[in-house]
């Protein structure tokens, strides 16, 4: 991202935007002064409005007596980073957040525990989203996120009311955490798109979502499950309540290791749901049932214009049948954005 363009053609937002995000990678918690980084955030605060985080500082490991090397012990768990906060609270024009928690380079020093971050960490940047009235991206991504940490954070997310984007992909948040995200939609009112691609979500964390969504209050127009298993059963679950539901619009469950049976649940779905636009089921096994059900589900379907049925076993007989479906339906689409 070196193009100004990327930065409102605003030199002076492309050199503070990437001069923050190196002060605060290269930033130990050693190192942290609260006035020193205050003075730096009111410089720095007109002008950034995305801060992309690739890696933050782990403290230094705690010495041996003997003083030969340092070394983490192999109880700790979780440790401290600087706290975000300050950060988020003091860049009053923020509207994208992207944070990776792990180290770069490494090297010999490698250690599992690099890669982890504490509740507290949470609670300092739950703490700034109180604060940030401009923000409309959230993203953790290839983090150690788990159901405790992402329930910290959700509990000041219901706070922020101008969030319409998160990312919690990669991460590792299971059906617990499913569950706390799922009425995170029953009552945030402004959430558009929710990427929980390869995470630990279950059957039981789809099912608390499929239950968000027949009493969804969020304007979602996309969820993205892909790489998560949540099973035959997790799918049905969702497709009864997109039976009925106005949301979201895009919906993507590419590997999520269903199977034909599903298909049929899938088929009879397309057959009441009049939002959804976009389905993408690749990468699971359909077959031949799965798939003629699909291809009768969908002639019945009016709104559907993009399925994604790669690496589904399905014959090219009914891959032919769904893509005139799909064909009818963007050239209806077309003409009701004519008239």
């Amino acid at each position: 991202m070196n193009d100004v363009h990327d930065y409102g053609n605003s030199w002076k937002r492309h050199y503070l935007e990437r001069h923050l995000q190196e002060h605060i990678e290269k930033l130990g918690p050693e190192n942290f002064v609260q006035s020193e980084i205050e003075s730096l955030v009111q410089l720095c605060s007109p002008y950034v409005k995305r801060l992309s985080i690739q890696q933050l500082q782990a403290p230094q490991p705690p010495e041996f007596i003997d003083g030969d090397h340092c070394e983490w012990p192999t109880e700790v768990n979780s440790i401290d980073h600087i706290s975000l906060q300050p950060f988020i609270k003091g860049l009053v024009n923020l509207e994208e957040l992207h944070v990776m928690f792990g180290v770069r380079g490494c090297g010999m020093d490698f250690a599992w525990i690099l890669f982890k971050f504490s509740l507290v960490d949470c609670i300092n940047i739950g703490l700034g989203l109180n604060s940030a009235n401009c923000l409309k991206t959230f993203r953790i991504h290839r983090s150690t996120l788990d159901d405790a940490r992402v329930s910290i954070l959700l509990q000041h997310i219901m706070r922020n009311t101008t969030i319409n984007r998160l990312d919690f992909s990669h991460c590792e948040i299971g059906d617990q955490g499913a569950l706390a995200i799922g009425k995170l939609l029953t009552v945030h009112p402004a959430l558009e798109e929710l990427i929980l691609c390869n995470n630990k979500i279950g059957a039981a964390g789809a099912n608390g979502l499929a239950c968000a969504l027949s009493h969804i209050a969020s304007p979602l127009k996309l969820l993205d499950l892909r790489l998560n298993h949540i099973g035959n059963q997790g799918v049905t679950d969702l497709c009864s309540a997109l039976a009925n539901s106005e949301h979201p619009q895009e919906l993507i469950l590419a590997g999520c290791g269903f199977t034909e049976e599903t298909g049929i649940k899938l088929g009879q779905m397309l057959q009441h749901n009049t939002t959804l636009q976009a389905l993408d089921i690749s990468n699971n096994n359909l077959g031949e049932v799965g798939g003629e059900a699909l291809s009768h589900g969908i002639k019945d379907n009016t709104t559907l214009l993009r399925l994604d049925y790669r690496m589904t076993g399905i014959t090219q007989e009914d891959a032919s049948s769904i893509n005139m479906s799909l064909k009818s339906n963007t050239n209806r689409y077309r003409r009701k954005q004519e008239c």
